[in-house]
């Protein structure tokens, strides 16, 4: 199997200064869609910390807890 390569962009911790002066999360590099993990969840964290607003989480044991969540996020135009 080939090995998965993130871009270096990806993998880089951002500093609080540089991810306050991003007007959308979308900036931050490596965001995409779905399931975010490693560094990418570490500077969408910060991002939310450094614009002063809560990243929530939600336990969802199967599929249909899964679509209730983004089925509500949608209905409030929230990510």
């Amino acid at each position: 199997k080939k090995a998965r390569t993130d871009d270096a962009a990806s993998s880089t911790i951002l500093s609080q200064a540089a991810l306050g002066a991003m007007k959308s999360y979308w900036e931050i590099p490596g965001m995409k869609a779905g399931v975010v993990t490693g560094v990418v969840a570490w500077n969408l964290l910060q991002y939310c910390k450094a614009k002063g607003f809560a990243l929530p989480s939600f336990n969802c044991t199967g599929t249909s807890t899964c679509n209730a969540v983004m089925e509500a996020a949608a209905k409030i135009g929230m990510p």
